[in-house]
């Protein structure tokens, strides 16, 4: 693979959410109703991703899925999924959290001192399903725990680009991202603590 794509493939993420924020209302509201349109009626993720190919590649960069193609377009399919329902409480502008320097385990403990005890433990159990779920199972545990985030009275940021590259790393074997997640959410860690990254 020649340097031009990983470069691309590097930065991709950042494109795609950063075009996503960008959307003027009345192109958010349509992209945001097709999402969950195709959400309501697909029964799993890969055929949630056929569904929204239109907004997958309309703004992603040329490049971006040259590998790993249907792999990729799922984790971008899921991640502009978990934005739109991030963003609809924010109308006219972009959710919060786009450079925060939380990964989603953190954006959960956020939630999670927010609430308290009341409902903590369900928050607690639906973390370890998210964490113990193979790659296809996620578009049943994340939009849930991203909903939470955004239903929840106090605003709750969500960095979309570092879950995006997350989630095209969920199925490394050294499960980097799981214990990363884990980290952030369990241990409560200042925002600066360093964390384990891929190094392929």
């Amino acid at each position: 693979m020649s340097q031009q794509t990983q470069s691309q493939e590097r930065d991709a993420p950042h494109h795609f959410i950063k075009n996503l924020a960008a959307l003027e209302d009345a192109e958010s509201r349509r992209v945001v109703a097709r999402l969950r349109q195709a959400a309501a009626a697909a029964p799993s993720l890969t055929d949630f991703a056929g569904r929204v190919m239109e907004v997958v590649y309309t703004y992603t960069p040329p490049g971006t899925f040259s590998r790993y193609r249907s792999f990729r377009e799922e984790a971008y399919a899921l991640t502009a999924y978990g934005f739109a329902l991030h963003k609809q409480k924010y109308r006219g502008g972009a959710p919060p959290g786009m450079s925060s320097k939380k990964n989603f385990g953190g954006s959960l403990r956020a939630l999670k001192d927010n609430i308290g005890d009341k409902g903590s433990d369900s928050l607690d159990t639906r973390f370890h399903a998210l964490l113990d779920s193979p790659f296809e199972d996620l578009f049943y545990h994340l939009p849930h725990l991203v909903r939470r985030i955004a239903h929840h009275e106090e605003d709750i940021g969500i960095n979309h680009t570092w879950l995006l590259k997350d989630l095209l790393q969920w199925n490394h074997p050294d499960r980097f991202v799981q214990r990363n997640w884990s980290r952030q959410y369990w241990q409560h860690l200042p925002a600066n603590t360093d964390l384990e990254t891929n190094q392929d």
